[in-house]
Formats: C-alpha cells, structure tokens, sequence
C-alpha cells in the first residue's frame, strides 16, 4: 500500500518542483525511520 503510494506521488510531476520535491523528502524520511528502528531491534 505504502509502495503504491509512493509510486503514485513519483508518477506525478509536482515531485520536479523544488518545494513538493521537498515535502516528498520529508514525508519519504518519516516513512523510512520507523523501518530503519525495527531493523536494528531486530539485528539485536
């Protein structure tokens, strides 16, 4: 799901704008965070 929303924002061209290019960043680094604290829960 979260893969198909990120495919749909890529898919638009607001991404080439300097400031929707910015909120994706953002929004992309709040959904990688979570993802890189259970990896290393789960490496311990």
């Amino acid at each position: 799901m979260v893969e198909q929303f990120l495919l749909s924002i890529l898919s638009y061209e607001c991404i080439w704008s300097p400031s929707c290019s910015i909120f994706v960043m953002v929004l992309f680094m709040q959904l990688i965070r979570p993802l890189f604290h259970l990896l290393s829960n789960l490496c311990i």
